[in-house]
């Protein structure tokens, strides 16, 4: 009885050993199956933020409008100064006017223009504008035949003889030759009741040009017969 007790527990003792080595076995080999072939961990991406979206600036193109043309008036002529002419002409001394100052307007620094513009308002019965368009000239121009004789008529038409009388006398001093301005001083002079003035003044026309017809007839007023 002994003797099969023992031989079983030997048997009992190599299976239990057997089975411990299998399942030891059975461990290494799935520690190593793991290593070969790794599980596969699901990897969660982080979130993708959406880009922005960034609204271009506005390009702002600045248009410039052309300025548009001159244009004449529809009354008014091409050429200005031939329609004064014309006007001035026919007697229509307020539309030569009018297109005389139009044209002034164009080129204000023209002095004969301005004469122009100072003779045709004489015409048009206007003398003190006539006078202001000329009296703040400098002497010398103001000495002028053209500019002296307008600016005389306009003071004669605003009854003030003496000034017309001023006038001429400083386009003699300017112009010795100008002896006709001598005539004009001794006349206005004379117009104004200045006659001792207006003598001497006939005086410096006569030796000026003696066979004259204007001091001969000064000299029916200055030198009467005695008959």
């Amino acid at each position: 009885m002994s003797r099969p007790n023992r031989c079983t527990r030997i048997v009992t003792a190599l299976l239990l050993v057997g089975s411990l080595a299998a399942v030891g076995c059975g461990r290494e080999h799935s520690r190593d199956a793991g290593a070969q072939q790794p599980r596969p961990v699901a990897v969660t991406p982080p979130p993708v933020r959406p880009t922005p979206i960034v609204e271009p600036e506005p390009v702002v193109v600045e248009v410039v409008e052309p300025e548009p043309p001159l244009m004449a008036e529809p009354d008014e002529p091409v050429n200005l100064l031939a329609a004064a002419n014309e006007a001035a002409d026919r007697g229509d001394c307020a539309t030569a006017l009018q297109y005389v100052r139009r044209f002034r307007t164009q080129q204000p620094d023209n002095l004969m223009l301005r004469i122009r513009e100072a003779g045709l308002s004489n015409d048009c019965g206007q003398p003190q504008r006539a006078i202001d368009l000329l009296i703040d000239l400098d002497a010398n121009t103001r000495a002028l035949e053209p500019v002296a004789a307008i600016l005389a008529d306009a003071y004669l038409m605003m009854n003030r003889p003496g000034k017309a009388a001023m006038i001429w006398e400083l386009r003699y001093i300017v112009d010795k030759t100008a002896w006709d301005a001598a005539v004009h001083a001794a006349t206005s002079w004379l117009e104004a009741d200045v006659y001792s003035t207006a003598h001497w003044w006939f005086e410096q026309a006569r030796k000026a040009a003696p066979d004259s017809p204007e001091v001969e007839i000064l000299a029916t007023i200055f030198e009467p017969d005695e008959d």
